[in-house]
């Protein structure tokens, strides 16, 4: 069986859906060699290097194109006009248009339907369209969670049986660190001073920095050292944050960071903070609680049906609310040490490679 896949989203600085891309390519490479999928052919498409090599059945395709848009829909397109496969795989963004051949595709979230104000206008024209196009065509969509299964049954006119839900993962090799003196030596470097909460992700609207902005600044007052560790890219909407942070010594804020540097914030930080308004899963979830750190969450989107009982909750509307779960976590220990037991448990639940075999299984299974 030839099976192609689009590793476009893998390349270059990678956020949730880049690093999901990333690792099931990455999976890809030892599952391809074992007996369950070594008779097939595997095809992995990008705009520029990637650091697979090919294999015995694994061919990595660097397909050119010096335009900034179209390369799925004209580029990747051609390639597989005059290189059929049997069935396609776009882990995010879009099927190619014109191309009606069997293929699988990644939903990860609807939420520019449901927050449309923390888009801009062309980003809710493109979702809504390539969200249709995907859901139409495919012969498979995958999700991260029930959640988002939902969503889209809710949302479009689409069989149930048609969507497959595969859990996401997170690195197991990475997170975790036992030598607290190293943590300690790492958070030096980057001057930042424990105790402190910490939110990863991109810092705009959608992700509702705002209210976790509001949140620690009503509270600190209270709390002479506590910090606050922003890490992550600034997105929409990142004018109104900024004014907010801009005199707060308090308010670090990192911007990109690699995942061996997150790892060591994770396990230095107090508890991990995440209030966005909508998450089709939340991979930071699993790597805070894999790293031992107690975890506050949304209650919104999927972010209860992935930290279960290991989490706390709250509105992500109400500044109250928060501020009133963070000065917990300042207070009680045996709060945090609960947190981060149940923690580690739930994040065992989830991996990797769990996710890709499901996902080879699932490209198999359209063999005609």
């Amino acid at each position: 069986m030839k099976i192609g896949i689009d590793g476009s989203r893998a390349e270059g600085q990678k956020t949730g859906v880049g690093w999901y891309s990333y690792q099931i390519l990455k999976n890809l490479s030892f599952l391809s060699q074992t007996d369950e999928f070594k008779r097939d052919n595997f095809f992995i498409y990008s705009r520029e290097n990637l650091d697979f090599k090919n294999q015995k059945n694994l061919n990595v395709k660097t397909l050119n194109w010096i335009f900034k848009y179209l390369w799925t829909h004209i580029r990747l397109n051609w390639e597989l006009f005059f290189h059929p496969v049997d069935v396609l795989f776009v882990p995010a963004a879009s099927i190619p248009l014109f191309y009606f051949k069997k293929s699988v595709v990644t939903v990860h979230d609807l939420g520019f339907k449901k927050y449309p104000w923390v888009y801009s206008f062309w980003q809710r024209i493109y979702f809504r369209f390539v969200h249709f196009w995907n859901i139409k065509i495919a012969d498979k969509i995958i999700v991260p969670s029930e959640f988002t299964k939902k969503e889209i049954l809710k949302t479009y006119f689409v069989k149930k049986e048609k969507i497959k839900v595969v859990p996401l993962g997170y690195n197991k090799d990475l997170y975790y660190h036992k030598n607290k003196e190293l943590v300690y030596d790492k958070l030096s470097k980057l001057k930042i001073n424990q105790p402190y909460f910490l939110y990863v992700g991109r810092i705009e609207k959608k992700k509702n920095v705002l209210t976790l902005i509001k949140a620690f600044q009503k509270i600190k007052k209270n709390f002479s050292k506590i910090q606050l560790v922003l890490a992550g890219s600034f997105g929409l909407g990142y004018k109104k944050i900024k004014p907010l942070i801009a005199n707060d010594k308090r308010i670090k804020t990192l911007g990109y960071v690699d995942q061996k540097t997150l790892s060591f914030l994770y396990s230095g930080a107090l508890a991990f903070v995440f209030p966005s308004f909508y998450e089709g899963f939340g991979i930071p979830v699993l790597e805070a609680m894999a790293s031992g750190t107690p975890v506050i969450l949304s209650q919104n989107g999927s972010l209860k049906e992935v930290g279960g009982k290991a989490a706390i909750y709250f509105d992500p509307d109400s500044i109250e609310e928060l501020s009133q779960l963070m000065k917990k976590i300042i207070l009680k220990n045996n709060l945090r040490g609960h947190l981060k037991e149940k923690g580690f448990k739930r994040a065992k639940k989830y991996s990797w490679q769990k996710c890709s075999l499901q996902t080879l299984k699932l490209l198999k299974s359209l063999k005609s």
